[in-house]
């Protein structure tokens, strides 16, 4: 008689051999024997995916009641928990499976994804240890811990004294505080600093301490504060240089000479990007490596790759050179790392062998595809080298070979004389001078049958953008915008009109409070984008913009000949959705989702994304 080892090792024969029946018997009878976590496991598992979701968690929870530290089962937990629509159980479960398996970047990537957009008001130090974790994983996804980890430090009793610098009004106060109380020392806590060098916090109030606390450094030039200076330097950097600059401050700067200690290398970094200087390629301090790294290397590594890069179609037209030319100043995004647990959400009848990502950017959503499909090759195009070449960098530093980065316009790209199984085009064609002659020359490159994603802007979710951009337009006109206070006019008349440039920008910022009634402001504010530079002349002052309703992009499938799939929607709103629509589990209704929006204008601020198949 066999036993429960080799009755399980034969249930695991049938599993591969997907013998469900028979794996279920071998398993019942090695458990009879020997209840062990594994057998419960793997049952719970063919349980679960004969859609029997309340056996399978009971068999996992016995499981880990087995085997405390069983990281995989905490993990399907999860899954299961989130599918069933409990994401607070999900979290709970996902944290489980880190504490269990520390190393695993899946789980960390997936605990990001749950944390997402999540704002907590009361204090839990089991999560800020996690959060702490996942900011100490270099290859996770860290911009989605941007609102949680604030929102964190925000309710933690340890953080008082950052509470109150943040709630100084001026300058002169925050100098006054800090005098009085010194630098808080939790600003030198790993979970501050990691904060400051891996996320992009959409907070004014935060935003405004970083540069009141940047002055304060720079006018003392304390030795104790380099490692606080250095993490403040790549916060900056990650703005691309934002904050608000004083007269002092730019003195102050002026009067630094080489060559420049680690301190003024990082003082430096809070101002301008280090590859910029000079003799950038002499500097050396490993006090400030990761910096130098950050601001001269890697920017350096781009400027070679951006000499590799030949392109694909000649840009002529005039809308497309002026768009370009706006992307060229920063590759946007900079961002650091792909998702781990990436997926793309719809099901393909048949095998994708080659991917057209038409827009690509800084290729994360280029190098996120090439992961999932490795069998397919995939071309990624865009206007900007500088953005390529940031792309191209990534895709070296991850080891992803099935990618093509060409530089042309979607335009032009008929010429090319290629067909692709799938065609991926998000935040792009509404840039375009006529989105929809763009949108039909990547239908022409799309095979029989091929699917297509798009991602536009709604006009619903950008109704405070478009009064800003008033604003912002009103500035190069002899009259105002009806309705505006005069302090628009003595503002411009005082500082200057709105460019687009970074001095244009900051003045705008800084003018906002004055010149933009509060329900703008506050729904401006909301946008991440507004806190870096590159991200804030697209959402406010791009040379092109246009926006959709879901009853126009129906009209458009149906002259497109396009068959609409459905919506990819983060889980929260996902939830939200169900709820309202609990038969539309494809998320594939047009209807339904336009009468969601109606009553949640807000849905879709991070633009519409659809999945499409060429009929």
């Amino acid at each position: 008689m066999k036993n429960a080892a080799e009755l399980y090792k034969q249930a695991q024969e049938f599993i591969r051999e997907k013998k469900f029946d028979d794996a279920l018997q071998s398993l019942d009878l090695s458990l009879a024997i020997e209840e062990t976590a594994e057998a419960l496991h793997d049952k719970a598992i063919i349980h679960y995916l004969r859609s029997d979701a309340d056996s399978a968690v009971t068999l996992l929870q016995s499981a880990v009641r087995i085997k405390p530290d069983y990281a995989q089962a905490y993990a399907n937990l999860a899954k299961i928990t989130l599918n069933r629509g409990d994401h607070i159980g999900a979290l709970e479960y996902t944290g489980f499976a880190m504490k269990a398996d520390p190393g695993n970047l899946a789980y960390a990537d997936n605990f990001i994804q749950l944390m997402n957009g999540l704002d907590f008001k009361i204090f839990n130090p089991a999560l800020k240890m996690l959060v702490l974790q996942c900011m100490e994983t270099d290859n996770a996804d860290h911009d989605k811990l941007s609102r949680p980890w604030y929102s964190l430090l925000q309710c933690d009793p340890g953080f008082r004294a950052t509470h109150r610098l943040e709630k100084q009004k001026d300058y002169e106060d925050f100098r006054k505080a800090i005098i009085k109380h010194g630098i808080p020392e939790e600003m030198s806590s790993p979970y501050f600093l990691l904060g400051l060098r891996r996320l992009l916090v959409s907070e004014m109030a935060f935003e405004k301490m970083l540069t009141h606390l940047r002055r304060y450094l720079l006018e003392e030039m304390a030795d104790d504060t380099l490692p606080l200076v250095a993490a403040l330097a790549e916060y900056c950097f990650r703005t691309e240089y934002i904050f608000s600059v004083h007269e002092d401050e730019a003195r102050a700067l002026e009067i630094l000479n080489e060559p420049l200690t680690p301190r003024q290398i990082a003082f430096v970094a809070c101002y301008r990007p280090l590859y910029r200087l000079e003799n950038a390629d002499l500097l050396d301090a490993p006090e400030v490596d990761a910096l130098i790294t950050r601001q001269v290397r890697e920017p350096f590594e781009e400027i070679e790759y951006r000499k590799a890069i030949a392109p694909l179609t000649a840009i002529e037209d005039k809308t497309s050179r002026e768009v370009r030319a706006q992307y060229e100043e920063f590759p946007y995004p900079r961002w650091k790392a792909i998702s781990h647990s990436y997926s793309v959400q719809i099901a393909f009848e048949q095998e994708i062998k080659t991917i057209l990502i038409a827009g690509c950017g800084t290729g994360q959503e280029a190098l996120q595809f090439a992961k999932a499909f490795p069998q397919a090759s995939v071309l990624a195009i865009d206007m900007s080298l500088a953005s390529l070449s940031y792309g191209m960098r990534k895709a070296a530093e991850y080891g992803i070979g099935n990618i093509e980065f060409r530089q042309a316009d979607i335009l032009r790209l008929g010429e090319i004389d290629r067909k692709f199984d799938l065609v991926s085009s998000s935040g792009v064609l509404h840039h375009l001078r006529e989105p929809l002659a763009g949108w039909k020359v990547l239908l022409g490159l799309l095979k029989p049958r091929g699917y297509m994603q798009i991602a536009l802007y709604s006009e619903a979710a950008r109704r405070d953008i478009v009064a800003a951009r008033e604003v912002i337009a009103s500035s190069f006109t002899t009259s105002l915008v009806p309705g505006y206070r005069l302090a628009l006019r003595e503002r411009i008349l005082t500082t200057g009109r709105y460019t687009n440039d970074l001095e244009g920008m900051r003045r705008f910022r800084e003018d906002c409070p004055e010149i933009l009634d509060r329900k703008t402001l506050e729904g401006l504010l909301t946008f991440r984008d507004f806190f870096s530079a590159s991200e804030c002349r697209d959402l406010l002052f791009h040379v092109m913009e246009h926006r959709f309703t879901l009853p126009q992009i129906e009209k458009i499938l149906g002259e497109l000949g396009l068959e609409f799939l459905a919506f990819t929607l983060p889980n929260s709103i996902r939830n939200r959705y169900l709820q309202e629509y609990p038969g539309d589990v494809e998320l594939a209704s047009l209807e339904n989702m336009t009468a969601f929006e109606a009553e949640h204008p807000d849905t879709f601020k991070a633009m519409y994304v659809f999945w499409l198949r060429k009929k």
